[in-house]
């Protein structure tokens, strides 16, 4: 039970990170569109 225990914890973590990543691209786009505009 353990071992599950913690795999979920890492599959949590990895899906974490995804999102902060997704979050990440958007932010950056969003950034870039601004800067362009100028």
């Amino acid at each position: 039970a353990r071992i599950a225990k913690e795999e979920d914890e890492r599959e949590l973590a990895l899906i974490e990170e995804e999102e902060r990543r997704e979050r990440e691209r958007k932010e950056a786009k969003r950034r870039k569109l601004m800067s362009s505009r100028r």
